[in-house]
């Protein structure tokens, strides 16, 4: 009696505990409005010591796949809260290193805390929602590998104490010193979409999110993506 006792508690916690993670998966793209950047360079002009000032556009895409595990730890009325560390890998296909074109790896890792309504909850109601929604806020690292950009001399009356400007020195170029890495804060919202999942175990839904920039040598990043929920049906 009490080994049946203890295998019937063991198998309701590992049914609870299950219930209580889900994944998301699917794609991304990262993308960055174009950035204009001022830059002064010192050189030697025949022996004597000169200045060059360009301004560079500069700007960031990228496409990759995307997993997020969650972990929903607290339930409130029809919402209820969740960890997780969503992750995206794919390429940055437009990078530019000192004029030559290449294509680079980026990956994009963070850990997050979302609120979590609808479809996306874990609620006894859950069924009788026709939309799934969660906000939430992450905190990671995101690394393109490298920029696009293109240049031309400034012919306008820059000095070095012009706003914002960037210094290069000698044998430096744009791309050392806009930053392709970078940690910081990302805010992001899912929202499932009607009519599709519903009668199964997962939700098509759709992502999209906001890095802001740090510093004036950051790109600030907006982006979006598909993706699958698995196990956001599923109560505990």
């Amino acid at each position: 009696m009490k080994n049946y006792l203890l295998a019937t508690l063991l198998l309701t916690f590992s049914q609870i505990c299950l219930a209580q993670f889900s994944i998301d998966l699917g794609g991304n793209i990262f993308l960055t409005p174009t950035k204009k950047v001022e830059t002064m360079t010192a050189y030697s002009n025949n022996g004597m010591p000169d200045t060059l000032f360009n301004t560079f556009k500069v700007s960031s895409l990228c496409v990759g796949l995307f997993a997020y595990p969650k972990y929903h730890f607290l339930r409130f009325g029809s919402h209820d809260l969740s960890i997780g560390a969503p992750i995206s890998a794919g390429i940055n296909p437009r990078v530019q290193n000192r004029g030559e074109s290449s294509v680079a790896f980026m990956y994009d890792a963070n850990i997050s805390l979302n609120l979590n309504g609808g479809k996306f909850s874990r609620s006894d109601n859950y069924d009788e929602k026709y939309l799934g929604y969660y906000v939430g806020v992450c905190y990671g690292l995101i690394n393109t590998n490298g920029i696009d950009y293109s240049g031309e001399a400034n012919t306008s009356k820059l000095t070095k104490d012009t706003k914002d400007i960037v210094l290069l020195m000698k044998n430096e170029y744009i791309g050392d010193k806009i930053k392709s890495q970078s940690t910081g804060f990302t805010f992001h919202a899912g929202i499932a979409l009607p009519f599709l999942g519903i009668e199964h175990k997962g939700l098509y839904s759709l992502r999209i999110f906001i890095r802001p920039a740090i510093s004036k040598n950051e790109f600030t990043y907006y982006g979006g993506g598909f993706f699958y929920a698995i196990g956001s049906s599923e109560k505990y």
